[in-house]
């Protein structure tokens, strides 16, 4: 199936939003710096998507999720509304391919606070551990939930934004950006009440523009003193780090 993208022209300048607080991580997968210049535009209630694949080998406790939205007027009103969901893909399989199932994480509605949006229109939303483990989010993640470890069917989830409280004076568009190889699968999912679609492009790959970033678990540096400390106790001189 297919989707219609809108042209966009004006680069992204970017501004923090919703930030409660930092911590310092490492990358799980970003593609602010591949955006094609195109964009969904967005409808009340209309869930959209990505299917996102964390490699294994490393766990992965998260701790910052950000994603990009433009207003071509640059103003939204007060009411305007956005929620980030997180979903394992474990639901009834859509030509062959499971849906989004199981609800991981749900932000709830954040509302705009009725101002211009700086970045010449274009917004970040920032979600911290504080949302993802935290009291104040709709569905909380459990705080011993590990990516990808915790992942079922596969090692693969979906996170889905969505808008409430648009209308004739609103517009949001969503920026999509390049394939990542191996990460995303450049479609996306589309729930517009009536289920579950698997959507593609003809124009472009359609990855929302996002950001992942969590903390190894357990860290490097905390697995290289166990093992020094192991050393010493066995009265072993040299230490040797696998690859």
């Amino acid at each position: 199936m297919k989707h219609k993208l809108l042209r966009a022209t004006i680069c992204a300048a970017s501004a923090v939003v919703l930030s409660l607080g930092s911590v310092r991580a490492n990358v799980i997968y970003d593609n602010f710096a591949n955006q094609s210049g195109y964009a969904f535009s967005m409808a009340n209630g209309e869930e959209i998507g990505n299917q996102i694949t964390i490699p294994t080998g490393v766990s992965w406790s998260l701790t910052n999720f950000s994603v990009e939205y433009y207003s071509p007027s640059a103003t939204l009103a007060s009411d305007v509304a956005i929620d980030v969901r997180f979903y394992q893909n474990d639901g009834t399989p859509e030509n062959g391919f499971p849906t989004p199932g199981t609800l991981i994480f749900d932000s709830g509605w954040f509302n705009n606070n009725g101002s211009s949006l700086p970045g010449n229109g274009y917004q970040v939303v920032t979600y911290t551990s504080s949302d993802f483990y935290g009291s104040s989010s709709a569905v909380n993640m459990d705080p011993g939930f590990l990516f990808p470890d915790s992942l079922s069917p596969d090692n693969s989830f979906t996170f889905t934004v969505s808008f409430q409280g648009l209308d004739s004076r609103d517009q949001i568009d969503m920026p999509v950006a390049a394939n990542t190889p191996g990460i995303s699968y450049g479609d996306y999912w589309l729930n517009n009440g009536s289920g579950w679609s698997l959507m593609s492009t003809n124009a472009a790959d359609a990855n929302l523009t996002v950001d992942f970033s969590g903390q190894q678990v357990p860290e490097p540096a905390s697995l290289t003193f166990v093992a020094i400390g192991g050393a010493l106790l066995l009265g072993i001189k040299q230490l040797r780090r696998k690859g």
